[in-house]
């Protein structure tokens, strides 16, 4: 590359492939650029010749660049979080170690709209499991087709734990085909506060997708819960199926039939017992690119108490149908 005048600066990162490309995370007027990677080597007084290492190579790792006309997008986003915050260990089981937060693995829908098939969320996205973690995980090959992951975490939906004990958590993912996988996760630990403590609550959650058909595409999720209090055991419970129909590349269908179950009423906290919701959407997409699509759902939610607000009044209603319609724009 010839010299240049000025002071404009391209940051490249290797995107780790084989062989390596180097792809354009920024472009700045740099003022400043900060990348940090020393490590630290534990000693102790006591040990012969008064040096001994306890903790070779660990360290903290930080990276930031300031400067005017940064630019980036969600990919090289990625790239830079993977090179300074991911440990990768070579080696036939590919382990990866990372920390931070991180979305839950656990249910078929997840938080990114884009990537759910329906529009609307389901019962069991929104009551049986969390949204995020913040800790660390460890996943790991143990052979083809399937890949272990360990948790380790602050409880759910929380960057602070409300306690002094870590929950932990085992997932497992089976990837038969292109379009068959199976998934088994468990999570477990305390999520009361100190003074509240009676007992852990656990989750088991199992999904699967597979293709039926060349355009058709199915999938399964199932949870169980359960968590002990000062006065019971509290327990839900729920089963999901959605079925997809891709028409052609810019339109599809899918079809989403749910039940959620709450005998205590700890999942959803809306005041009843022997909560029984079931809900059924059909959704319609059109693709206007590859970063933008268009969705509307017609939903029908049918629950055993009035849990749903009336024209006049709140919670006077047992059934309810809406309509939706959204945009959603990936970038």
């Amino acid at each position: 590359m010839s010299g240049q005048k000025g002071r404009d600066v391209l940051i490249k990162i290797a995107d780790g492939g084989d062989p390596e490309t180097f792809v354009t995370v920024a472009g700045i007027r740099a003022k400043t650029i900060s990348l940090n990677a020393r490590t630290v080597d534990g000693t102790s007084g006591e040990s012969p010749q008064a040096w001994r290492e306890l903790i070779a190579g660990a360290g903290v790792k930080s990276a930031s660049v300031s400067g005017a006309g940064v630019f980036k997008d969600a990919n090289s986003d990625a790239l830079m979080q993977q090179a300074f915050f991911t440990l990768r260990i070579p080696g036939p089981y590919n382990i990866t170690v990372d920390a931070g937060k991180f979305v839950t693995p656990l249910g078929f829908e997840v938080i990114e709209a884009k990537d759910n098939w329906n529009y609307s969320r389901s019962l069991l996205f929104s009551w049986a499991v969390p949204y995020y973690h913040t800790g660390v995980r460890i996943a790991t090959r143990v052979g083809d087709p399937f890949t272990v992951t360990v948790l380790a975490v602050n409880g759910w939906n929380s960057m602070h734990d409300n306690n002094r004990s870590l929950t932990a958590g085992l997932s497992a993912a089976a990837a038969f085909s292109s379009s068959t996988s199976l998934f088994v996760n468990v999570l477990s630990g305390v999520e009361a506060p100190d003074s509240l403590i009676a007992g852990k609550r656990t989750v088991v959650d199992i999904s699967a997708t597979t293709s039926i058909a060349p355009s058709i595409s199915a999938a399964f999720n199932a949870d169980m819960g359960w968590e002990r209090t000062f006065t019971e055991m509290k327990r839900w419970n729920g089963v999901a199926a959605y079925v997809r129909w891709s028409i052609d590349s810019a339109w599809s269908v899918t079809l989403r039939g749910e039940q959620f179950r709450d005998p205590e009423g700890a999942a959803t906290g809306l005041g009843f017992r022997d909560i029984v919701i079931s809900e059924g959407t059909l959704t319609a997409e059109y693709r206007i690119g590859p970063a933008c699509a268009v969705r509307g759902d017609f939903r029908y939610d049918q629950a055993r108490q009035p849990l749903f607000d009336g024209p006049t009044q709140p919670s006077s209603e047992r059934m309810q149908p809406s309509l939706l319609i959204g945009v959603i724009v990936s970038y």
